[in-house]
C-alpha cells in the first residue's frame, strides 16, 4: 500500500468589484515537487452566463495558465464547486518548494463580481 501525498491550498476572493481584476499569490509550502491535480472555485454569489460582461479565473505559473474557467462558458452557482479546467501540463503544472501559483480573476467588459473560495490541490510526483 503506498501513500499519496496531497497539498491542499485555498484562497478566499474578496474582491467583488465589477470590472476590477484580482490576483493572490499562494506558495507551495513543502520540499519536493507537485503536480497540479485539480482545483475549484465555490462562489458565494451566484455568477450568471454571460458573453459579454464575465469573469475568468486563471492559475498560473508565470505567464502560463495551468488551470481556467470562465463564466462566458457557464455559470458559478452558489454554494456550488466548479472545477476549474487543466490546460497545461507537463512542465508548466509542476510547481516545487517556494514556487508562486498566480491566482488571476480577470473581468471582461464591465465585468461580474466575484467572491467566493479557490481550493487548489497538489499531488506529490515520486521520481
Amino acid at each position: 500500500m503506498s501513500v499519496q501525498e496531497t497539498i491542499v491550498m485555498m484562497e478566499q476572493l474578496t474582491q467583488g468589484t465589477a470590472g476590477t481584476a484580482e490576483n493572490h499569490y499562494l506558495t507551495v509550502p513543502c520540499a519536493g515537487e507537485w503536480m497540479l491535480k485539480k482545483a475549484y472555485i465555490n462562489v458565494s454569489t451566484t455568477v450568471a452566463t454571460d458573453s459579454g460582461d464575465y469573469a475568468t479565473i486563471a492559475l498560473k505559473q508565470g505567464a502560463t495558465t495551468v488551470s481556467s474557467f470562465a463564466t462566458n462558458d457557464g455559470a458559478l452557482t452558489a454554494g456550488t464547486a466548479q472545477a476549474l479546467t487543466n490546460a497545461a501540463a507537463g512542465a508548466s503544472a509542476v510547481f516545487g518548494q517556494g514556487d508562486t501559483i498566480h491566482l488571476h480573476v480577470a473581468k471582461s467588459g464591465s465585468g461580474k463580481a466575484v467572491k467566493g473560495t479557490v481550493t487548489v490541490s497538489l499531488q506529490a510526483i515520486v521520481s
